[in-house]
């Protein structure tokens, strides 16, 4: 019952920041809260059970998907990579639609732990070692995936995506400085910030230009919820390729 509690009081202050903006600015509010959600995120084990991949497609209203076919198409891609796969519906539903690109599903939990192939798409558990090999103008897309990466991480992370070619496609939370018409100071992050006791939110547009990327587009959906209460959050949708990517699309 404790347990409901502190779940229910939780996701209350993640779905209303507004309800709770007046309380922003008091400290020990904020440490509190940070703790709970430590705490919470500290209960969850996401690693220990295994369970069968979801051999069907996602919904024809899913944005994510509809994103990151917009830009395989862009990229003329010949291998998709999705990282954060979970139960796999996102990459299963790419393949369908475009069935001579090869595509691999990779997650850090139990199932993935050895190689597997279901619907056409090679699942796999996701680690640097993976990324070791050679692919054939790989695209990498992801779904609230790389906000769990440290700053350190990622960086390293999105080099080595820069080092072997790849093209990105994600979907992360964001805070209000990448929506233009907010214009408030306040919210413009340099730094990489917490978003829960496990998660990020982090500068996509500095980190993808240190990396070797230039951005192809980005756009944000309206805030409609908040792990920190210092900042409102946005989904933003970041299409990105290496500096030395050449088309004549994204060239016109």
């Amino acid at each position: 019952m404790k347990k409901r509690l502190y779940i229910y009081i939780y996701m209350s202050l993640a779905r209303y920041p507004v309800f709770f903006g007046h309380l922003i600015h008091i400290k020990h509010f904020t440490d509190a809260y940070r703790r709970l959600s430590k705490k919470i995120d500290a209960k969850v084990d996401y690693f220990a059970q295994a369970f069968a991949i979801k051999q069907q497609y996602t919904s024809a209203a899913d944005v994510p998907t509809a994103f990151f076919l917009r830009c395989a198409l862009e990229t003329s891609c010949k291998t998709i990579v999705e990282i954060g796969t979970y139960e796999g519906q996102r990459i299963i539903t790419l393949k369908s639609l475009l069935p001579d690109r090869e595509c691999y599903g990779l997650d850090v939990l139990k199932t993935f732990e050895n190689p597997f192939a279901s619907c056409d798409v090679k699942f796999d558990f996701f680690s640097s070692n993976f990324f070791t090999k050679a692919f054939d103008m790989p695209l990498l897309v992801c779904n609230g995936t790389l906000c769990y990466f440290e700053e350190s991480q990622l960086q390293e992370f999105l080099k080595s995506l820069n080092s072997k070619g790849f093209s990105l496609a994600f979907v992360e939370p964001t805070s209000a400085n990448k929506v233009r018409y907010y214009h408030i100071e306040e919210f413009q992050i340099k730094n990489s910030i917490k978003r829960s006791g496990i998660s990020y939110y982090h500068d996509y547009d500095r980190l993808l230009a240190e990396s070797g990327f230039k951005m192809v587009t980005d756009i944000s959906d309206g805030a409609d919820r908040s792990l920190n209460l210092t900042v409102p959050e946005f989904s933003c949708r970041y299409f990105a390729v290496p500096t030395t990517f050449h088309n004549t699309t994204h060239d016109s």
